[in-house]
């Protein structure tokens, strides 16, 4: 699947570095070969792009930033971008789903720690995770909750006791499917919307 299959879906893409276009900017695969974009893998980035989705229902005049997870070897652009981007759209956000460069799998290892690489301005957090997270440690999202704190930014954090790693909206029949609920409540307590 090539970089411009997105284009359909998007209202927007923005390149982070150079002007070139975003034909095999990425390489993306998909599972069954399907060339639906909200399973795509991005393997391969030879460019950063920001894709952009506007909102599909009464915009509220807020944006989010969504980084799909998989960032260690490859990104899950499809079920932690699009599906998610597709879900904020509906409340009326505008979406951008960030495609960035992967480094090598060890250097991912040694230098993201998401804790120790917060700055100083640190918007309002919302952290939902698995805490049988056999791959990334529920631990992470206690330092980077407590790491936000200490910024003195609001955190809200969730932990699942049982939830598959890489879990998004696809997660039917487990108490975890609720996150989304969860979420948009804190966004509804924060007046981000309706």
């Amino acid at each position: 699947m090539d970089s411009s299959s997105l284009l359909p879906e998007m209202s927007d893409a923005f390149s982070i570095w150079d002007t070139g276009p975003i034909d095999h900017a990425f390489t993306l695969t998909s599972p069954n070969n399907s060339k639906d974009p909200s399973t795509a893998v991005v393997n391969s980035v030879s460019c950063s792009w920001l894709l952009s989705f506007k909102p599909s229902s009464a915009p509220n005049n807020c944006a989010i930033l969504i980084l799909g997870g998989g960032g260690y070897i490859e990104l899950m652009v499809g079920r932690e971008g699009i599906q998610v981007a597709r879900w904020l759209c509906s409340l009326g956000f505008h979406c951008f789903v960030l495609t960035l460069e992967l480094p090598e799998k060890q250097e991912s290892y040694d230098v993201v720690q998401p804790d120790v690489q917060l700055r100083d301005e640190v918007p309002r957090t919302f952290v939902v995770y698995a805490g049988n997270d056999k791959v990334v440690p529920v631990v992470n999202a206690y330092r980077l909750a407590q790491a936000i704190q200490e910024k003195r930014v609001g955190v809200e954090v969730h932990v699942f006791a049982d939830a598959p790693h890489g879990f998004t909206l696809d997660t039917v029949g487990l108490p975890v499917s609720a996150w989304t609920g969860m979420c948009a409540a804190w966004m509804k307590q924060l007046r981000l919307f309706g």
